[in-house]
């Protein structure tokens, strides 16, 4: 797995808040459907980057736009055809994914600093 700077963790929180704040709050955003947009098309798939092993910029943001459309799809059909269709559930679902999968990522970089440093 490659490790990668604390920045894009810090985008994505960044970004799961903003939706959480648009979408399930009663306000009405300016911009939300652009928000959230961003949130279907980047997300789901950067939090999964560090375990691309390529290490082209221009491939790695491709995988990244697949996996989120991949992601998407696969919890919305799941919704779909357990019965429960409802926007803002795909979403907490989507969001809740996108969380442990930066904690995975942030445990695994704490662990991987651990080993390396015991004689």
């Amino acid at each position: 797995m490659k490790t990668r700077n604390d920045f894009w963790m810090i985008v994505i929180l960044f970004i799961v808040i903003l939706v959480a704040m648009s979408v399930l709050s009663g306000y009405s955003l300016l911009g939300r459907e652009y928000i959230v947009f961003a949130f279907l098309l980047f997300v789901p798939g950067l939090s999964l980057e560090f375990l691309f092993p390529v290490e082209d910029r221009l491939t790695r943001i491709f995988l990244i736009i697949v996996a989120s459309i991949g992601i998407d799809t696969v919890v919305t059909e799941a919704v779909l055809y357990l019965g429960v269709w409802s926007p803002e559930l795909i979403l907490v679902i989507l969001i809740i994914f996108s969380l442990v999968m930066m904690l995975f990522e942030l445990f695994s970089k704490r662990h991987n600093q651990a080993t390396s440093s015991t004689p």
